[in-house]
């Protein structure tokens, strides 16, 4: 059994892993910092548009790095399977940045019981949970 093959994808399964949470710790660093405009808490398509585009470099990074016979500064024009699979590997890098950003940043979880529906909760502009009253029984 060829165990180098394995290797090589379980390593790269770590690199978009770990990529992704980088991406999400920045753009949440960002929402945060007074000199970074673009991005702010509550704007969730701007914060959308920015991931989509982390999520197109880093997959590029990433492509760059486990590939070496694309090495170098060669620029050509991709066969329709090359872009076809640069736009699949694209959206497997936002697929994992945004499960990334649910699992961790947008983690709100209720506990219910079967005579009492679920409150839902939200988030407000600042990025605190925001925990609406029960209603009245």
């Amino acid at each position: 059994m060829d165990t180098s093959a394995a290797n090589s994808v379980s390593n790269i399964f770590i690199t978009q892993f770990t990529s992704s949470a980088v991406v999400v710790w920045i753009i949440q660093k960002l929402k945060g910092a007074k000199w970074f405009p673009f991005l702010k808490h509550g704007e969730a398509s701007v914060s959308r548009v920015w991931s989509i585009g982390a999520a197109a470099i880093t997959a590029i990074g990433i492509n760059y790095t486990w590939n070496p016979q694309t090495r170098g500064l060669l620029i050509v024009i991709p066969t329709m399977w090359g872009l076809l699979l640069g736009i699949w590997h694209w959206l497997n890098q936002f697929v994992l940045q945004e499960t990334v950003y649910q699992a961790t940043v947008n983690k709100i979880s209720v506990t219910t019981t079967p005579s009492k529906p679920a409150i839902p909760m939200a988030i407000d502009a600042a990025g605190a949970v925001v925990v609406p009253k029960a209603p009245a029984s």
